[in-house]
């Protein structure tokens, strides 16, 4: 018995390391930097006031909705599948850049108006999406789960938005793309689906390989297909589930996604009532795609089509996301820089005042480094 359970571990320990080097999974990045937050809070703009965790909801309250309401409009369009996207766009006179806001699984497009507040008033115009399943682009999957059978259709309905804005006009500067964890990955599937069409990409904690908990991430992709096969793709996935009251009602302090309790609470408290049957969790059919998704990116084909300049953040208490799925990116394309921020979680936006003053800062710096766009 022991000589076979030695044999057996040794065969999965021999498969989950051909999996990582077959999928361009890497254990570390020699290139990355930790990210000097004093440093970049430093020289944060005084053309505008920082929202503070400590008076966080009145200030959102009393500046960033009155603010935004002012400067953008809240639109849809319907996609040739007859599937309506909703997004918000916030248009700048004197654009110096158009920036594209993806945001992650289970979010919505206002989750990010903080970051949009102070990135418009810094000379930038901005288009916060809600992807297919999410938010006002309903309808969700089954029990309000975020379902998916192909994951490139988030990609492929983004370049639809992006040409009906362009063929209007509205596209000024630099094109750049922000995207979030799953919106991270939308994102990057985006470049390698549309060479061109951005001149910058920004990824925040991205989800190029999902943390599958007990199920080692090199059987997850097998597993998820072999479940979809046999019918199960959607049903919830490991480690999702339904919304409940009596358990999701309440934002909890120590959490999984960020270190900086006034800003989560007041977002997820925006979700409960802005959204009557808030969406939750993802089905095995969304992670079977979403892990082939990762696969196509991470490929030697798919690294050769990122041509443009990456700004990629990790979190270093992210339990989301691998740090190999980032590693592998990083550490392959010649125009990337890659941070760590230490001490904070996935939900790198919802952060403290200190690390978001220079997060947003450093981004601000990072667009205004790029060549003007041509062409749009």
């Amino acid at each position: 018995l022991l000589p076979g359970l030695v044999g057996l571990g040794l065969a999965t320990w021999t498969y989950g390391q051909v999996y990582q080097r077959r999928h361009g999974l890497k254990s570390s990045n020699d290139r990355e930097q930790v990210f000097d937050v004093t440093r970049w809070q430093a020289q944060a703009s005084s053309q505008h006031a920082w929202l503070s965790q400590a008076q966080f909801d009145q200030e959102m309250t009393d500046w960033v909705q009155p603010y935004l309401a002012q400067h953008g409009q809240s639109e849809t369009i319907t996609l040739a599948d007859g599937q309506t996207l909703a997004f918000d766009f916030y248009p700048h006179a004197e654009a110096q850049a158009t920036l594209l806001i993806i945001h992650g699984l289970n979010e919505f497009k206002e989750k990010f108006r903080e970051l949009t507040y102070y990135w418009h008033q810094e000379g930038c115009q901005v288009i916060a999406v809600d992807l297919r399943g999410h938010g006002a682009s309903g309808p969700y999957g089954p029990k309000s789960s975020i379902h998916s059978q192909h994951f490139d259709q988030y990609a492929e309905d983004l370049a639809s938005l992006l040409d009906y804005l362009g063929k209007q006009g509205k596209l000024q500067g630099p094109l750049v793309l922000f995207g979030h964890s799953m919106g991270g990955a939308v994102a990057t599937r985006l470049c390698q689906l549309y060479p061109g069409l951005a001149q910058g990409l920004i990824l925040s904690s991205p989800m190029l390989a999902i943390d599958t908990g007990k199920i080692p991430f090199a059987y997850a992709h097998l597993l998820s297909r072999l479940v979809c096969s046999f019918g199960g793709g959607k049903a919830y996935a490991p480690r999702q589930g339904a919304f409940d009251p009596d358990r999701h009602s309440q934002y909890p302090r120590q959490n999984r996604w960020t270190t900086q309790y006034e800003r989560g609470q007041y977002f997820h408290n925006w979700h409960l009532s802005n959204h009557p049957i808030p969406s939750w969790g993802a089905t095995w059919s969304w992670l079977a795609t979403s892990l082939a998704s990762s696969r196509k990116i991470l490929s030697r084909r798919g690294l050769a089509q990122l041509t443009l300049p990456v700004l990629i953040w990790r979190a270093e208490l992210d339990d989301h996301v691998l740090a190999s799925g980032i590693h592998g990116l990083a550490s392959s394309l010649a125009q990337a820089q890659a941070y760590c921020v230490p001490a904070r979680k996935h939900e790198l936006y919802l952060a403290d005042d200190a690390f978001i003053q220079a997060y947003v800062t450093y981004i601000r710096h990072f667009i205004a480094s790029l060549a003007p766009a041509s062409g749009h």
